[in-house]
């Protein structure tokens, strides 16, 4: 197992809680403020805090996925950068075992990496929005 899935288990491992409990606490926040707009007068002052309020609560929950986000996307391209290292160029009795240990970290840095929370929700870009939607359907529901 090569060192960034050893990496991403321990990151996965150390902040499991965190990145769960953010997740929850802003599902759960977003389907209150629907739940709160639905039942308040319409003051600009109430609809101003409602939205702001809603507007933090997607922004921190795009931070947290922008940044797993980026781990996915930069793993998916770590085999494309190691084609291109210049290998072609090792010259000697290196040659062989340069390009014998280059073919086995291409393989490995093909398999995808990403971080989860509560152990199934892959932080990244198109959950994100899978979860903004989630939100809007458990307040559909309830309402």
């Amino acid at each position: 197992m090569s060192a960034e899935f050893r990496c991403t288990r321990e990151c996965e491992a150390s902040f499991m809680w965190v990145l769960s409990g953010q997740i929850l606490v802003n599902v759960t926040v977003i389907i209150l403020l629907m739940a709160q707009m639905l039942s308040s007068e319409r003051t600009f002052g109430s609809v101003s805090a409602i939205v702001s309020t809603m507007t933090a609560m997607l922004i921190s929950t795009g931070f947290f996925m922008w940044n797993a986000g980026d781990v996915t996307v930069e793993a998916a391209a770590l085999s494309t950068a190691m084609f291109n290292s210049g290998w072609q160029n090792c010259q000697g009795d290196s040659t062989v075992r340069v390009r014998k240990l280059l073919v086995i970290a291409m393989t490995q840095a093909q398999v995808p990496v990403s971080i989860r929370a509560l152990g199934i929700v892959a932080l990244s870009y198109q959950s994100y929005v899978s979860i903004v939607k989630s939100s809007y359907s458990v307040f559909s529901v309830l309402y």
